[in-house]
């Protein structure tokens, strides 16, 4: 299992106002290191500076998250706003053997009705769908689907590749060995064969279907930006977060500008802790491109408010459900989850999700084979596909638009999964709207991008002199009588908006 809550050897210094001049100043931001270093009492030497002009510092050992958060605070400092954390991420899923007897999770009866979505769309090519995770391989079933990407693991500890950022995606394996665990840089950090997270996320979303090889994804048509932020021993949050701005085109201080800017981001991740200002920031400035963000709840088996960036604002977030609609024993549930989706219930072929993952125990074996998985990951994974779907016949939708389709368009969870061999029973207040159903959603997105907006019903305010109308968006509006001459009662140049 992930080490959740590990220490952290790094901070996020934010400045007031940004400062995004001190990435060529590296005499200020060694004084602003100094200055810290002095008042907390932990050596720091700066390292680098994120997109919104944060300084991650390096510090010299390793310090509980709550050192940072009580003991480091500097309210009183005239240019810094807060010391954060540079908290470890994890990925939320972990393959299993590579054994295959459904695809159950597609399928219209326990899965995601994927068949009849199929019947409209199957995906556009000209959409992007932005994985951020532990980078991407070569694979029969997604050949010709990535495009561009980057490597956003500046740590050379972490990055097993010879160096730090650059612009490869690669995923050269995360493996951990009981040597490395036991001292050095990654000390602590959880023995694990290489997860090869980021392929295995990119085959459920959008494995190419009807090839005749292999498993079909969510999305068979649309391509897949492969962003890097996960490495050996998991990620850094600034690493990450740094990642969810380029993905979408937002410009990084040292990383080239992205030219194939996602439509939809897929984070399968998640990391113990609240939502703090860095990862809310970077999210609001995607969001509100109109870029959708898809997380995962976590696998803790405890409330998904307590893990990010799921517990964050403006997400989509999603926990897992199993073959009988269930809650699985590992998933995180709770307030901030929007919707479920099929993340399998354990290590058995039929009761995971298959994907498209690789053999190689540490370096890849470049040989396209396949793997069940579970997780809530593989939830999100599938929402992503959906969203993605979505988007494919109307662009425009904004992620608000797009949460409240997707859930008032699942089926509803049933009542007694327990009986069935389910961990916990599904509601509303622990698993989000309900499951989701790729046909009703995908439907409704086909509806809401053919129909232009009318006035569907109107009514008078008793006097005559008003009117107000419901838009077949949900838009209101209101408008008065042009004068009392009974031809110009239609007349609505006025129309105004209501708040």
């Amino acid at each position: 299992m992930p080490a959740f809550g590990m220490d952290s050897d790094r901070v996020i210094v934010r400045l007031r106002g940004g400062a995004p001049a001190l990435e060529h100043d590296q005499a200020k931001r060694e004084a602003i290191a100094s200055r810290l270093s002095a008042r907390t009492g932990e050596l720091m030497r700066p390292l680098r500076v994120m997109g919104d002009g944060a300084q991650v510092m390096q510090l010299f050992r390793r310090v509980g998250k709550s050192r940072f958060e009580f003991d480091m605070i500097t309210r009183d400092d005239p240019d810094v706003i807060e010391i954060i954390t540079d908290r470890i991420v994890f990925p939320a899923v972990t393959p299993n053997d590579p054994l295959f007897a459904s695809q159950w999770g597609l399928s219209a009866g326990s899965g995601i009705n994927a068949p009849l979505a199929w019947d409209i769309t199957t995906g556009s090519a000209n959409l992007i769908i932005g994985v951020i995770d532990t980078g991407s391989l070569p694979h029969a079933d997604l050949a010709g689907r990535w495009i561009g990407g980057y490597d956003f693991v500046a740590d050379a500890n972490r990055s097993n590749d010879g160096g730090g950022r650059d612009g490869d995606p690669a995923d050269p394996g995360d493996w951990v060995t009981t040597g490395e665990s036991a001292s050095g840089p990654l000390s602590g950090c959880p023995v694990t064969s290489s997860r090869w997270h980021g392929t295995v996320m990119a085959g459920i979303i959008a494995a190419t279907g009807n090839n005749g090889i292999g498993i079909a994804g969510v999305n068979w048509g649309s391509k897949i930006l492969p962003v890097r932020a996960i490495g050996k021993c998991g990620g850094y949050s600034s690493d990450i977060i740094d990642a969810m701005r380029w993905a979408v085109g937002i410009p990084v201080p040292g990383v080239p500008d992205n030219s194939n800017s996602a439509d939809v981001i897929n984070l399968s991740l998640a990391t113990s802790g609240l939502c703090d200002a860095s990862w809310q920031s970077a999210i609001n400035e995607v969001t509100n491109l109109g870029v959708p963000v898809i997380v995962a709840a976590g696998n803790n088996s405890g409330s998904a408010l307590d893990y990010s960036p799921g517990n964050c604002s403006g997400v989509i977030t999603v926990t897992a459900v199993d073959q009988y609609g269930g809650l699985p024993l590992y998933a995180n549930s709770g307030s901030v989850v929007a919707i479920s989706a099929p993340g399998g219930a354990g290590s058995a072929a039929s009761t995971a999700i298959l994907s498209t993952f690789d053999s190689g125990p540490n370096a890849p074996a470049l040989d396209s084979s396949y793997a069940s998985a579970s997780g809530s990951s593989a939830a999100a994974a599938h929402i992503t596909g959906v969203a993605s779907l979505m988007l494919s016949l109307q662009p425009l939708l904004t992620p608000t638009q797009l949460r409240t389709i997707l859930r008032t368009t699942t089926r509803s969870f049933p009542g007694n999964s327990v009986g069935s061999g389910s961990a916990a029973n599904c509601n509303q207040s622990l698993c989000g709207g309900g499951i989701v159903d790729a046909a009703m959603a995908t439907k409704a997105a086909q509806t809401f991008a053919a129909r232009s907006p009318q006035v569907v019903e109107s009514g008078s305010n008793g006097a005559g002199s008003t009117r107000v109308g419901l838009r077949s968006d949900g838009t209101v509006f209101q408008w008065g009588i042009a004068g009392n001459d009974p031809v110009q009662r239609t007349d609505i140049s006025g129309v105004r908006r209501l708040a």
